[in-house]
């Protein structure tokens, strides 16, 4: 672990001497170099995010007929859908996307394979901070063959190796060491997540923290801030600051709802193992299929398209999803409410395993959380249909079913605690997070 701000003791390049002229020092160094990472991956975040939701809206909405949902604060286009659905097109649109990803990162980037988050990792503590500069650009392109075709992923990954390969990628111009290079790495890591997911505090956290399975590098945390923060600031400037999920004022104010929420973290446990071994046993199958790699992803998005036959609610990330759960926008029926989610939480697992296990590029975090956000969903269900003076806000279940899935997956309580309260402005539910969370970490 580093244990400070790394310190640029000897001007190496033209900025830094200019920095030394001005009388800056290391501290004073980080800031500006802060802000120009914050920049440079705000303006990448909605370059890609543009993209993607007129992707999607192209590809899924005109070509297929099927609009995608979108969460209340991610809807930035306002046009109407007159397609007429084409069955045909839509189960076979994921395997297209994934050839197309396949192809991309078999011929030009096999680093760009899968969600991101590991090849981050790897860079970090064994590759000193180093991302090739053509894998931003790549990994993008894969990234977006698959989600506008609505295989099922995220974002999160993508993006974090993206912003990282920005600061990667300037450290190297800037001569720096392998220790300042991480710094930068993270850096752009939080950039990227805190202006998509607009969280500039949580994506800061998030970046530092997924690192470790029990610690965090914190002495990276000041100066993936300011990128964080800066970058935020850009990409909100250009689509709103609002939060990306629209919901009611929920708010912990039962110390009686406590043996629902403890149920909730205990049963995340299970869920979220059942999940990890599942991905890790398909992604391992498709790497041991002798057949050539740019093809597994097709053959992953494949099963996605026949999953989607019956449950095409699976495809993409499921944001919208979660936004008419939360908004209890579901069936007045118990029994067939909870068994949608029920159904939504597994076959999902399958089809993010498919899609990203065979080697498709996509993030876990946003299926992650559709998974989460369907488990806590289920739970405030029950609660409320036998308990409804208990429990008066099932919703809630579902906010806290997100962040407590992910804490236990991805080994990021604190971080994931602080994304989804700034994703969905639920601080109210402080308490039910923290403790959910917890208890994912520690049964997982």
């Amino acid at each position: 672990m580093i244990s400070q701000i790394p310190d640029i003791s000897q001007p190496r390049s033209r900025l830094e001497q200019l920095f030394s002229i001005l009388g800056f020092g290391a501290q004073g160094k980080w800031i500006v170099y802060g802000v120009i990472v914050g920049l440079l991956s705000g303006v990448t975040a909605w370059l890609f995010f543009s993209a993607l939701i007129w992707a999607k809206f192209w590809v899924l909405g005109v070509l297929a007929g099927v609009p995608p949902l979108e969460p209340q604060g991610e809807h930035i286009i306002h046009r109407a859908v007159e397609a007429p659905f084409r069955p045909w097109l839509y189960f076979l649109l994921p395997a297209v996307g994934g050839l197309i990803s396949g192809v991309i990162v078999y011929f030009w980037a096999p680093e760009a394979e899968g969600h991101g988050t590991d090849a981050l990792v790897d860079a970090f503590h064994n590759k000193g901070g180093n991302i090739r500069a053509r894998t931003p650009f790549f990994k993008g392109m894969a990234t977006l063959a698959v989600l506008a075709t609505g295989g099922s992923a995220g974002r999160e990954g993508p993006i974090a190796q993206i912003g990282g390969g920005i600061g990667s990628w300037i450290a190297r111009r800037l001569g720096m060491t392998a220790e300042e290079r991480r710094t930068m790495l993270l850096m752009g890591t939080g950039g990227g997540l805190g202006a998509i997911f607009r969280s500039p505090l949580g994506g800061a956290v998030t970046a530092v923290e997924v690192l470790y399975q029990e610690d965090m590098e914190s002495s990276a945390l000041l100066p993936t801030i300011i990128s964080s923060v800066t970058a935020y600031a850009l990409f909100a400037s250009i689509f709103g600051y609002n939060h990306i999920f629209s919901m009611p004022l929920f708010k912990f104010t039962s110390l009686r709802e406590l043996p629902l929420y403890l149920l909730l973290g205990v049963l995340i446990a299970p869920v979220g193992i059942f999940y990890v071994k599942f991905f890790y046993a398909t992604r391992d199958f498709f790497r041991d299929l002798k057949i050539p790699g740019y093809m597994k992803p097709a053959i992953g998005g494949l099963l996605v398209g026949l999953l989607g036959l019956w449950f095409p609610k699976v495809y993409s990330g499921g944001y919208g999803i979660l936004q008419q759960v939360i908004q209890g926008e579901t069936s007045p029926q118990f029994v067939d409410a909870f068994l949608l989610m029920a159904g939504l939480m597994f076959y999902k697992i399958l089809a993010t395993s498919f899609t990203v296990g065979s080697g498709g590029s996509g993030g876990i975090f946003g299926p992650t959380l559709f998974i989460g956000g369907m488990l806590g969903g289920a739970v405030g269900l029950m609660g409320n249909h036998f308990w409804p003076g208990v429990v008066t806000q099932p919703g809630a279940f579902v906010v806290v079913g997100m962040a407590g899935f992910f804490a236990g997956v991805g080994k990021a309580p604190i971080g994931a605690t602080l994304m989804i309260m700034e994703m969905t402005g639920g601080y109210g539910l402080l308490p039910p997070l923290m403790l959910v969370g917890a208890l994912a970490v520690i049964f997982t």
